[in-house]
């Protein structure tokens, strides 16, 4: 069992530019990570209720998938709080349970923690930055059609 962790530098609606990273440590670091601009986050805006928490969820669901592994455990920076961090889990678990059906991965356990209790959230914190200041290259504005698509009636 390991941790992924998720960090966003930036935030929807408030920011132009928002970098969300994903980590994983087992026997090294790995990490990784999408970039969303400002006309990227507005394409949602009136397709769906509740758009900024579902993009949250997929663009999270999306960094964490590629590291996870059976038994993980889904870590995310408590900047996500109250009724946001449960919708934002809801629609997860929705993602995880309809894109991984049949497989190991479809009900990871997904936490909200600050910094301080989780080091591998501190070490999202720092991928997110060097993302932000263009360290380390991303995906940009993925295609995220069948996601949304999958969150849409929700």
């Amino acid at each position: 069992m390991a941790i992924v962790a998720i960090d966003t530098s930036g935030q929807i609606l408030r920011n132009s530019d928002v970098w969300i990273v994903a980590v994983r440590r087992q026997n090294h670091l790995t990490h990784t990570g999408v970039y969303i601009n400002q006309n990227y986050q507005n394409q949602f805006r009136n397709i769906t209720r509740n758009w900024v928490d579902k993009l949250y969820a997929i663009l999270f669901f999306r960094t964490s998938n590629t590291l996870l592994k059976t038994h993980d455990i889904i870590q995310i920076d408590k900047d996500f709080q109250g009724r946001r961090a449960d919708e934002i889990r809801r629609y997860m678990e929705r993602l995880f349970g309809v894109f991984n059906q049949g497989t190991d991965r479809t009900k990871p356990i997904i936490q909200f923690l600050p910094p301080k209790y989780s080091r591998e959230v501190r070490e999202a914190h720092k991928i997110s930055q060097s993302a932000r200041h263009g360290e380390i290259t991303i995906t940009q504005n993925p295609n995220i059609t069948k996601e949304m698509n999958c969150l849409r009636l929700l």
